[in-house]
């Protein structure tokens, strides 16, 4: 968490406790990566905490206390400055209403409104300026959220039984969520349920109060998509139909069932996108919350238990380029830029993934796109390709057959030269929504061609091929320093990283194949 405060004595505290962790990390030897390895943030971000001019989390200083034996000291001093932050905090909360109140009245008095300033003159701030007040912060909160999104997941996580964690990814799973190798994906089965439970939880509980702003005097926001919509909409921000994944189960043969009702992304984001937030203002006041500050998580003390609420579903695909000359292996991933996507932003991903949705929004497409691999091809024409995006909001279902890039990926999917797979479903810690994860491995001169007009920017974000900046046209090397590396040092989505934990876990069995 980075904080930004002009007060002198704020900066001089945080100085002082830069230079404390510094001169004890010194003292026993510790490297400033050793520190950032053990706390999960960069080195750069432990570089800026010795300088002070970040003061991270309360996490944070405990474990680099405990690793540079400061007996206590760093933590003791990063808590008096969050006490000092506090009041810093509530005493400007308490200018700014004043200070609106008070250009109010001087407004009145120009006008002559004699009568205003003799009735409003011991009364409250006005209500206007104790709605932006209430606006602002909902902001603060979410800028938070964005920036910390990968962070926030990894303390998120730890909230829940450590059995259903992803290896070490921020994602759970129960065991039967995930086959014991990975899984053609023509072998998964899906079924349509044309009258899906109602869900009990919609993003409309008592427990978000907290989490939704006013929107005028007296009256809040009544879901989280409606602020998002008015404070902070992104570039792509659409209602579109979505599969809503209402069960899933996998036998020990191998063979994987997934049961779809629909419902919209917007339902999706209304929960997974709230409980985010919830999560993320606890954590900015208390550094790691714990189940006491979160009511409306703890509505959902069963979070496999998909069909007691609204989620939307997502599929996360590792794109593998196989070099058939030596056999080695490079992959791609995707930097969602925050101004265009409202999920994600800020991070890295696998590249292609999306909401698993029709093609249109005629009841035909319901059920025939009810496909992975139709899903995947899609995505793989949007963002790799730059192609418009079949979205859900045609009326006019799409010809798969008649379309020149569906039956190239399929021909190519027919010769044994690209393979598609399944490597399980999991929720992602902070949102709780579902993801299917998919590897699609692919031979060099197939991939060359298939995406011969490839893009490097596309609507959400950034095509990332190599880590030096050189724009590798082959991708990143599939190697264990450039898996660990995302998994560990970099802002990596919580489903992206467990696929690509997993496709590493298995990769003698995906790329013996």
């Amino acid at each position: 968490m980075s904080i930004d405060f002009s007060s002198s004595e704020l900066v001089a505290l945080k100085r002082e406790l830069g230079r404390q962790l510094a001169t004890s990390r010194q003292a026993v030897e510790i490297g400033q990566q050793q520190v950032a390895h053990r706390t999960g943030y960069s080195r750069s971000s432990v570089a800026h905490a010795e300088a002070g001019r970040q003061l991270l989390t309360r996490d944070f200083w405990r474990t680099a206390d405990e690793l540079v034996k400061a007996d206590g000291v760093l933590l003791a001093e990063y808590d008096r400055i969050r006490a000092v932050m506090q009041e810093h905090e509530r005493q400007s909360r308490e200018m700014q209403l004043v200070g609106a109140w008070a250009g109010n009245q001087r407004l009145r008095h120009e006008n002559n409104d004699a009568h205003y300033l003799t009735s409003c003159s011991t009364t409250a701030p006005a209500a206007d300026a104790v709605v932006k007040a209430s606006q602002q912060a909902w902001c603060t909160v979410r800028r938070h959220l964005i920036r910390h999104r990968t962070q926030l997941a990894k303390q998120a996580v730890n909230l829940y039984n450590p059995a259903w964690r992803v290896m070490h990814a921020p994602a759970l799973a129960q065991p039967n969520w995930l086959p014991l190798r990975p899984m053609p994906i023509e072998t998964v089965t899906l079924e349509w349920v044309s009258d899906p439970p109602r869900p009990v939880i919609t993003g409309h509980e008592a427990e978000l109060r907290p989490v939704l702003p006013l929107r005028m005097p007296g009256h809040a926001f009544s879901q989280y998509t409606s602020v998002i919509r008015y404070l902070s909409p992104p570039s792509l921000f659409e209602n579109r139909p979505t599969y809503r994944l209402l069960d899933v189960s996998w036998k020990p043969s191998g063979q994987g069932k997934l049961q779809f009702g629909l419902a919209t992304f917007f339902d999706k984001l209304d929960v997974s996108e709230a409980l985010g937030h919830e999560f993320a203002a606890a954590a900015m006041v208390h550094g790691s919350p714990t189940w006491r500050q979160l009511p409306f998580r703890a509505r959902l003390s069963e979070p496999f238990n998909l069909a007691s609420r609204m989620t939307g579903t997502s599929i996360a695909t590792l794109t593998i380029r196989r070099n058939t000359n030596d056999g080695s292996h490079t992959f791609f991933l995707l930097g969602r830029d925050p101004s265009k996507v409202a999920v994600g932003g800020g991070q890295y991903g696998v590249i292609p993934a999306g909401e698993f949705q029709p093609s249109c929004i005629a009841p035909p497409c319901m059920v025939d796109d009810l496909d992975l691999w139709r899903n995947v091809v899609r995505e793989y024409s949007e963002e790799l390709l730059g192609e418009p995006e079949h979205d859900g909001s045609s009326g006019q279902p799409l010809d798969y057959d008649c379309w020149p890039f569906y039956r190239s990926m399929q021909r190519a999917r027919e010769s044994g030269r690209l393979r598609a797979y399944v490597l399980g479903v999991v929720l992602h810690a902070l949102g709780l929504n579902p993801a299917i994860m998919t590897v699609v491995v692919i031979d060099d001169v197939i991939f060359d061609d298939l995406f011969r007009d490839r893009v490097m920017v596309n609507a959400e974000g950034q095509v990332v091929t190599s880590l030096n900046g050189d724009q590798s046209v082959y991708g990143l090397e599939f190697t264990e320093a450039t898996v660990r590396q995302f998994l560990e040092r970099e802002p990596f989505g919580g489903t992206s990283a467990a696929c690509l934990a997993l496709a590493w876990q298995h990769r003698e069995y995906l790329l013996r194949h």
